[in-house]
């Protein structure tokens, strides 16, 4: 049956994976977007989980046809473990919405209360949530709920030279989903909105530094390349 517009895509009765193997999944799918590969080690290193618990997950969603490693160890989602991933993702966004603009919960606090939520809801209790909140196209973090819907636009942080103004569109892969970096990113003021510019950094430092009105703050290379901006000339730019 055809979509309404705005209707989230989620197959009611689809085969769960259980808990622990929908965290994989959605874990393969957030380092693919964010590093391109995926192996057993780093998957196990994001999670904080010992190779060895990494491996036999592994090879349960392998049997499960879920997912499956090529000749080089690189890990892959089959179309039904993208399916998914990508449902967690979402209810993980919506989630996170309902928590952090209604509960008013902060960012670190969501994140948290998100992951576990998300594993248990249905498809028609997600489609209602989406609903009473208004079809929000994107998450606190800016990143979009609703599939089909364009992401963010901007450019990594990470991209722009010292002097450039800006204002924060996003908080992308794979910090959207580092909750020590959350709690980091919302204490400082980097939020969608917010208004920086980019600051002059020692020799041999590897990141960016940014003013934000009177405060000047690092940002390491990883969390500065998934900040996605939008170059401004607006004169209440910060530091200017």
């Amino acid at each position: 049956m055809p979509r309404r517009p705005g209707e989230l895509h989620v197959t009611p009765g689809d085969p769960s994976p259980g808990t622990s193997g929908e965290m994989y999944l959605k874990a393969v799918f957030v380092l693919a977007e964010g590093a391109g590969e995926v192996i057993a080690a780093r998957l196990a290193e994001f999670l904080g989980v010992s190779r060895a618990s990494a491996s036999a997950a592994l090879r349960r969603l392998d049997a499960q046809r879920l997912l499956h490693a090529d000749e080089r160890h690189a890990i892959r989602l089959t179309p039904a473990g993208l399916a998914t991933a990508r449902t967690m993702v979402r209810r993980h966004r919506l989630f996170e919405t309902w928590l952090i603009d209604t509960l008013r919960l902060p960012w670190e606090a969501a994140y948290h209360e998100a992951c576990r939520l998300e594993h248990a809801i249905s498809a028609q209790v997600e489609q209602r949530m989406y609903e009473a909140l208004g079809r929000p196209a994107s998450c606190p973090h800016g990143n979009p709920i609703a599939d089909g819907a364009p992401p963010s636009a901007g450019v990594p942080l990470d991209t722009l030279t010292v002097g450039t103004a800006a204002r924060v569109t996003s908080i992308g892969f794979p910090i959207e989903f580092r909750p020590e970096y959350l709690g980091y990113l919302e204490a400082h003021g980097v939020t969608p909105g917010t208004l920086l510019r980019v600051q002059e950094m020692p020799p041999q430092s590897d990141g960016r530094a940014v003013r934000i009105g009177d405060e000047t703050m690092f940002l390491p290379s990883a969390v500065a390349s998934a900040v996605r901006v939008r170059r401004t000339d607006a004169p209440e730019a910060a530091g200017r």
